[in-house]
C-alpha cells in the first residue's frame, strides 16, 4: 500500500489530486493537509510521497518546504504549483525536492511525474532542467565534478546501465519491475540531463562521463 500526503490550501485542487491518486492507486492511503503546519504534522508519519503546493498558510514557501524536509527527510517531495519563480525553484532543488509540475498541466503528465518520483527518479520541466544543468556546469568547472552525474538519481543510473546492455523499454521495465511508460519518462529526463536526443547519444555521453557500471 502506498501512502500519499497531498497538501494544498484549495479544497478543489486537493480533492482533485486525491481522486486522481485514488483512481490510479486504488489501495493507497491518502492524507490531506490544507496548510504547512498540518503538512509538517502529517509528514511525521511515514509517507511514500508528498504532493505539495508552495503557497499555503503557515509559512513562506522556502521555510515551509525546509521544515517539511526536516520532519521527513527521506520522503520524496513533488511540488505541484502555479508559481514560476526561478530563483525559488532552484533554492528548493538545493533542498532535495524530487520534482516540479505546474498546476496547468494535464493529469497524464502529473501521473507520469508521480510514478517517476515513486520509482526513485526526479521530474523536472525542460526549462528548469536546463537551468539546473547550467548551474551544475558552473559548479563543476570550479570543483572538477561532472555536472550531469549530479543530476541523475541512482534509479536513473540503473536505467542507463540496462539501456547500455541493449534492452528495450519493456525489458528494462521487467528488470526493474516498473511500467514501460515509467522507463520512458526516466529516459526523457536522462536525455535532457545529458543533452542527448536519442538512445545512442545517451549511451555515448554516459560512457564518456563514466556513468555506466
Amino acid at each position: 500500500m502506498k501512502h500519499f500526503l497531498i497538501c494544498d490550501d484549495h479544497d478543489l485542487m486537493r480533492e482533485a489530486l486525491s481522486a486522481m491518486v485514488g483512481t490510479e492507486w486504488p489501495d493507497s492511503h491518502i492524507n490531506q493537509a490544507r496548510d504547512f503546519p498540518q503538512a509538517w504534522q502529517a509528514a511525521l508519519s511515514q509517507q511514500d510521497i508528498c504532493l505539495i503546493d508552495l503557497t499555503m498558510p503557515g509559512a513562506t514557501p522556502l521555510d515551509g518546504i525546509r521544515t517539511l524536509r526536516t520532519h521527513a527527510p527521506t520522503t520524496p517531495v513533488l511540488v505541484i504549483t502555479g508559481k514560476h519563480d526561478d530563483a525559488e525553484m532552484m533554492a528548493l532543488l538545493d533542498m532535495g525536492i524530487a520534482g516540479f509540475v505546474t498546476k496547468c498541466t494535464n493529469s497524464n503528465i502529473i501521473l507520469d511525474a508521480i510514478r517517476l518520483v515513486l520509482d526513485g527518479g526526479r521530474y523536472l520541466p525542460p526549462r528548469l532542467l536546463e537551468m539546473l544543468l547550467a548551474s551544475r556546469r558552473t559548479g563543476a568547472a570550479k570543483s572538477e565534478t561532472s555536472a550531469p552525474q549530479t543530476l541523475l538519481t541512482k534509479r536513473q543510473i540503473s536505467v542507463l546501465n540496462l539501456l547500455a546492455e541493449g534492452k528495450s523499454n519493456k525489458e528494462i521495465g521487467r528488470e526493474l519491475a516498473i511500467a514501460a511508460s515509467t522507463v520512458k519518462t526516466h529516459l526523457e529526463q536522462i536525455m535532457r540531463a545529458l543533452c542527448a536526443d536519442n538512445r545512442t547519444a545517451v549511451i555515448r555521453k554516459a560512457t564518456d562521463l563514466k556513468l555506466l557500471a
